[in-house]
């Protein structure tokens, strides 16, 4: 099914973005509102999870087998983030135990500010972690004591020569699922040429 960008799906998604933000009534469907596509809209945007999780608020005003079809998607994703989030705690305390500064980036950052602590309404494919480049070998130490596996490099050292991250991967997927854990570690926040000795990235 083509989803079209600018039909009246597109502008229900919008007007009920705007109305989750403003914490005012969820608005009123279209009568002539295709629920299909809306599904399939929603899914394309990852944003099934967190309209979901504000199904209560439409109980009265969307069909209960599109409030179903959510809920059949978002359950899943809460015992994964569960799993994912008691992976991450292991690790942010084995850093710890070496003394080792961390700071969590991007989606896992902001799940608990600005998603209600709900990994199911923020769509997510790893976690991302920043460290000092002091700190960055006994970083690696680290994860790979606790079984991460890191990505193939084409030499050694290339990717803290060239890039801003590495990637771990767990050695195992989680329970219940077959998704591994996977590890940004960064030492950098920006990516900057390698070769202009001028930009000082600390």
């Amino acid at each position: 099914m083509e989803i079209g960008t600018r039909s009246n799906t597109f502008f229900y998604i919008r007007s009920c973005l705007e109305s989750f933000l403003k914490r005012e009534p969820i608005p009123t469907p279209p009568v002539d509102l295709d629920w299909e596509e809306l599904f399939a809209m929603l899914r394309q945007q990852r944003l099934v999870g967190f309209f979901a999780s504000k199904s209560k608020q439409a109980n009265k005003i969307w069909p209960v087998a599109f409030i179903e079809k959510l809920r059949h998607v978002r359950y899943p994703a809460i015992i994964l983030g569960d799993a994912y989030l008691a992976e991450l705690e292991r690790v942010l305390a084995a850093f710890r135990t070496q003394n080792i500064p961390t700071i969590i980036l991007k989606g896992w950052a902001i799940i608990k500010e600005l998603y209600e602590g709900d990994p199911s309404q923020r769509i997510y494919s790893d976690v991302d972690l920043l460290v000092s480049p002091a700190t960055l070998q006994k970083s690696i130490e680290v994860l790979i004591g606790l079984g991460y596996i890191p990505n193939n490099e084409p030499h050694p050292g290339f990717y803290q020569r060239y890039a801003i991250h590495l990637s771990f991967h767990a050695p195992e997927p989680l329970p219940f699922s077959s998704t591994r854990v996977v590890i940004e570690l960064h030492w950098k926040l920006m990516h900057v040429p390698y070769f202009n000795k001028f930009i000082d990235i600390q």
